[in-house]
């Protein structure tokens, strides 16, 4: 008798899931619908590229938000970076480069789990290449590794090894629009997304810059004219590039929102090192 009552209970509850199961089915289908609609609002308007990576983020930071029953964070992000991936996929075809020379394993793990495993994903050696197809149309998304926080090379780079620097002088558009992982950690890699697209605020940012200044400058120097300017500014990567005597590279990423005609960034142009700086693009503040 009580197996009975086990196994009639077990089927009840078991009804009522799978019933759960096809309105979630239903609510995804009446999702993508409007997804659609959406999709062909943007063709009207000559959307280009329908990513839109602020409303993106600042949709998965409400849910995390409004989350009332201490479902994982993590799971959150999963489930509907996943949902969104579908979502854009439905609107226009996705083709990611990747820029993996050293053929790190986890570059691919950490896109799948930001995109999905539906996403084309292609490595490549050389940057130029990468940056030659996005502007050809032979794909729409780059991915590059983000230099360690305060990285910083003795000897002499060529510029391959520093895709920042090619983007900077990029005329089509070409900029950063997110970091992977969107769930910050301490791991060792943290990627970035490229795009032909136009600039998008979230409600929490950062912008990354490319320095040009002369050889006698030094990091210290560039850092405190952000400071100067109360722009808070972390030192990515300074770095000589081969053939270029007189100049120091750097990147340096920037504590919120900037464009080349936002004030204080136009205040920091005219600093009395008179340095050479390009905004290469923008990426929400990863979830904590």
């Amino acid at each position: 008798m009580k197996k009975d009552h086990l196994n009639n209970s077990l089927q009840h509850y078991r009804k009522k899931i799978d019933e759960i199961d096809l309105k979630i089915l239903s609510l995804l289908a009446d999702r993508i619908s409007l997804i659609t609609k959406v999709g062909d609002l943007k063709k009207e308007y000559q959307d280009k590229f329908f990513i839109k990576s602020a409303r993106e983020a600042d949709m998965i930071k409400n849910l995390i938000k409004k989350n009332n029953i201490n479902f994982p964070k993590s799971l959150i992000v999963n489930i509907w970076r996943k949902i969104i991936t579908t979502a854009n996929m439905n609107e226009q075809s996705i083709k990611l480069l990747v820029y993996n020379p050293n053929n790190i394993l986890e570059y691919e793990y950490l896109i799948k789990e930001y995109y999905s495993s539906e996403v084309p994903i292609l490595s490549c050696n050389n940057a130029e290449d990468i940056i030659s197809q996005i502007e050809n149309n032979l794909a729409n998304i780059a991915i590059f590794p983000l230099p360690k926080l305060n990285s910083k090379t003795e000897k002499k780079e060529d510029i391959n090894q520093n895709w920042w620097i090619s983007i900077a002088n990029n005329s089509k558009g070409l900029k950063v629009f997110t970091k992977i992982p969107f769930i910050e950690d301490n791991k060792n890699h943290q990627l970035v997304a490229l795009a032909i697209k136009d600039a998008e605020e979230s409600s929490e940012d950062f912008s990354l810059v490319c320095i040009k200044t002369d050889k006698n400058i030094t990091r210290s120097q560039i850092l405190t004219a952000f400071e100067e300017e109360n722009i808070s500014a972390n030192m990515l990567k300074f770095v000589k590039i081969e053939n270029f005597e007189n100049i120091n590279f750097s990147l340096v990423e920037l504590e919120g929102f900037y464009l080349e005609d936002s004030l204080k960034f136009k205040r920091f142009l005219n600093n009395k090192i008179k340095p050479v700086a390009q905004i290469i693009g923008h990426y929400p503040r990863q979830i904590s």
